[in-house]
């Protein structure tokens, strides 16, 4: 059976007024199967995660969108787990990224993810706003996560919300437009997983950073399809689709 894998990311419904989602929830059942996994805006909360009203955490949120998830049959939300689709394994992670100590102050000032996102303290169980070295902890675990689904593994397909790369303008492969090629917050959408990215994977396709592309490296697709906040999106294409089994640029 050839399967056709269509994709996209970072489509900020929120950002959009003019978009009616409930009326086509039913076109979910059209898919078989659609799979699912969180970026950070995801986790964000309405209300500052310093005001009186007390923000949902992640992990809540998980929870309440694997319940979801869950009312249709077949849709699978990925949240650190896998999908076997015929010959081919489905790894889903939102990944997060690893910020370096020389990095941490400009990310936490840069991103509203450490204004809007909430934990619990792992020693006090307070709630308080995620911290960079909560998003590395999570990072952390994703990256053990899947290295042990690779493991005696074939015919792989990641997804990810976070890059797995950095942009390599000598090989002409970018995962981020070149304009940020020098931000000094790049950390908080990257990691170099490059170790990662090999054979038994055959796919990788990834969110956040609000560039469409994509490329071979190390024998491996990468492939990005995003929406982003702008309204004529740089090369986003509705119909983007790879035939599982021939995944070529």
């Amino acid at each position: 059976m050839i399967r056709v894998l269509r994709y996209s990311s970072d489509i900020h419904l929120e950002m959009s007024q003019d978009i009616e989602t409930l009326p086509h929830v039913a076109a979910l059942y059209n898919f078989t199967p659609l799979e699912n996994h969180r970026g950070n805006h995801e986790y964000y909360n309405i209300q500052s995660t310093h005001g009186s009203n007390k923000p949902k955490t992640i992990d809540e949120i998980n929870i309440e969108l694997d319940k979801l998830c869950a009312q249709f049959k077949n849709v699978h939300f990925l949240n650190n787990k896998t999908f076997q689709l015929d010959e081919f394994k489905i790894i889903g992670s939102t990944l997060w990224s690893h910020v370096p100590e020389s990095s941490r102050q400009a990310v936490a000032r840069g991103l509203n993810d450490y204004r809007l996102i909430g934990v619990s303290d792992p020693i006090t169980n307070e709630r308080r706003p995620a911290s960079v070295a909560d998003t590395n902890q999570l990072h952390k675990r994703a990256v053990q996560f899947i290295e042990r689904e690779l493991q005696n593994a074939t015919n792989c397909i990641l997804l990810t919300h976070h890059a797995p790369l950095y942009s390599m303008p000598r090989e002409n492969k970018y995962l981020c437009s070149p304009h940020y090629l020098d931000s000094d917050i790049n950390s908080a959408f990257h990691t170099d997983l490059n170790f990662l990215v090999k054979p038994p994977v055959l796919l990788w396709i990834y969110g956040h950073t609000h560039y469409t592309s994509k490329f071979i490296h190390n024998g491996v697709v990468i492939a990005s399809n995003q929406v982003g906040y702008d309204k004529s999106p740089f090369h986003y294409q509705v119909n983007e689709e790879i035939v599982l089994g021939y995944a070529k640029i």
